[in-house]
């Protein structure tokens, strides 16, 4: 990520990290590590929930509602046994 994406993702102004950066390089640091880590993990788990909604786009509606109910009833069963 550029500093402007993780600026904007931080709800900051670009300086504000340059300041960081020079002023505070173990806040500085801390920061680009943990949004590095943040990152790789939602493109992970990006791919993975595209990848099932490519797949449920090729059913049918009748399949496509069976595998709702049955996401829905382990979600549920998981909720009652948790």
């Amino acid at each position: 990520m550029t500093k402007k994406e993780i600026a904007d993702y931080l709800e900051l102004e670009v300086r504000t990290l340059y300041n960081w950066e020079k002023s505070r390089p173990k806040l500085y640091n801390f920061i680009i590590e943990n949004i590095s880590n943040i990152n790789e993990n939602n493109s992970k788990t990006d791919k993975k929930e595209n990848k099932i909604i490519e797949l449920l786009e090729k059913l049918n509606e009748k399949e496509k509602e069976y595998y709702i109910f049955d996401i829905k009833a382990r979600v549920l069963k998981k909720e009652l046994e948790g």
